[in-house]
């Protein structure tokens, strides 16, 4: 498995997180792309992908706001400017109910695949089982043109303690369900040290705090993928996080 980190390391500043990636020996990174980056100008998307390339980086990105009123295509066309010369063009997306295919067509036409990631915010815990099996059955549905990001720590949202192992489960029978039907799958993952919603839960992967049973879901995925897995974002804000998330992940991941 590989592991990459995002932008979100140096605020969003994308040169600089592309930079950092390059100084620590780390090969991939997810830029996180907002309509305000979008609005720059081609040359300043085209820039970060040709700073990526010199410094062998290799880029996904992430479309990080709601698409509602936008114009998709020019929207699709922005990104594939940022991954010109990936040799796999992805793009992530969070689902929600209202996700529509004409996303998934846009960024399609464009040699994009989008990977829809489970999501939800601010919801029950009834809510979040439905839109759980609504996020899977989206994806099986559309097996063929799109993939999925699997987030381990939103499964864990709100859970007590004793749920883990029902929890890493449903994780599993997610994968073995999207392996099944041929959907490629990259993960994405935090430290949690509780699984309180914010930013003050957040710990480093892998780290002696952190709850959430990384190496056990780590081979797990590679005992369903094999050879095939896919990558592993790390999802960190902090540099003591990414670092030693990073450190602590490869070691499991080999």
């Amino acid at each position: 498995m590989q592991i990459g980190i995002t932008s979100a390391i140096c605020q969003k500043n994308h040169s600089d997180a592309i930079q950092f990636a390059s100084d620590n020996g780390i090969e991939f990174l997810q830029i996180y792309l907002n309509l305000a980056d979008l609005q720059k100008g081609d040359e300043y998307l085209l820039e970060i992908s040709r700073l990526a390339s010199m410094l062998k980086i290799k880029l996904t990105s992430h479309i990080s706001e709601d698409l509602k009123g936008e114009d998709l295509d020019e929207i699709a066309r922005k990104h594939s400017l940022v991954l010109w010369n990936q040799e796999k063009k992805i793009a992530v997306i969070h689902f929600d109910d209202n996700l529509k295919e004409s996303v998934i067509e846009a960024f399609n036409k464009e040699g994009i695949t989008v990977y829809i990631e489970n999501y939800h915010r601010g919801i029950s815990k009834k809510s979040e089982l439905l839109n759980h099996d609504k996020f899977v059955e989206f994806v099986l549905e559309n097996s063929e043109r799109i993939g999925a990001v699997v987030d381990f720590p939103r499964y864990f949202s709100g859970e007590e303690i004793g749920s883990i192992c029902n929890i890493e489960k449903m994780i599993i029978g997610d994968l073995e369900k999207f392996e099944k039907v041929g959907v490629s799958v990259l993960f994405h993952t935090i430290g949690k040290k509780s699984f309180e919603s914010g930013r003050k839960s957040w710990t480093i992967p892998g780290g002696k705090e952190d709850l959430i049973p990384q190496e056990s879901l780590i081979r797990g995925a590679s005992t369903i993928f094999g050879s095939g897995i896919g990558l592993l974002i790390l999802e960190c804000e902090k540099i003591e996080h990414s670092i030693g998330g990073y450190e602590n992940l490869k070691k499991i991941s080999r």
